[in-house]
C-alpha cells in the first residue's frame, strides 16, 4: 500500500521484499518487472473506446492504483496517451477507494462530480465517486460498458 501511494521509494520497497524473500534486490526487481510485462493485458477495445470518446469531445481521465515501475511500463506502451488528467496513486499519495483521490481527480479535471461517469471493475471503488455525486458503472466487459454509457446518454 505504501509503495502504491508513493510513500516509500522503489528502492525501499524492493529492499524490504528482498530481505523477506532472501533474493538480491536487483534480481527481485527484474523478476517482478519481467513478470508484470508478461501478464499485463491491456484491454484494447476499452482503449479504443476511450480514444473514440475523446475524439467526440468527451474528457477522458484515468485514476489508477499503480506502482512507479508499473507506471513506467504502461507509459512506455502508450496506455495513458488518450487520458487527461492521469491520476496515479504513486504520484499523489492516495489510492482508490480513498475519497481524496477522487477529489483530486475532479479538481485536476476541472469538473463537477455530476458531470462525470466513473468506471471501475471493483465495486468497492465506486462508493466514494457515487457519494461525491458522480454516476458510476461497474465494469464487466466492453460490450456492457458501451450499453451502460449509452443508457447514461453518452453518444458513441
Amino acid at each position: 500500500r505504501q509503495y502504491l501511494s508513493g510513500k516509500i521509494t522503489e528502492n525501499s520497497y524492493y529492499a524490504t521484499l528482498s530481505k523477506k524473500a532472501k533474493i538480491p534486490r536487483e534480481k527481485l526487481r527484474k523478476l517482478a518487472i519481467n513478470k508484470y510485462k508478461e501478464i499485463i493485458k491491456p484491454r484494447k477495445n476499452v482503449l479504443l473506446l476511450a480514444k473514440l470518446l475523446k475524439e467526440k469531445g468527451y474528457k477522458i481521465s484515468i485514476i489508477s492504483n499503480i506502482s512507479p515501475d508499473h507506471k513506467r511500463i504502461k507509459k512506455s506502451l502508450g496506455l495513458f496517451k488518450d487520458f487527461s488528467p492521469v491520476i496515479l496513486s504513486c504520484d499523489i499519495g492516495y489510492q482508490k477507494p480513498q475519497k481524496k483521490i477522487f477529489q483530486i481527480a475532479l479538481k485536476r479535471a476541472k469538473a463537477k462530480a455530476e458531470e462525470c461517469i466513473f468506471i471501475d471493475d471493483r465495486e468497492s471503488h465506486l462508493i466514494w465517486p457515487k457519494k461525491l455525486g458522480m454516476k458510476t458503472i461497474h465494469f464487466k466487459n466492453a460490450a456492457r460498458l458501451i450499453r451502460d454509457l449509452r443508457k447514461m446518454g453518452v453518444k458513441i
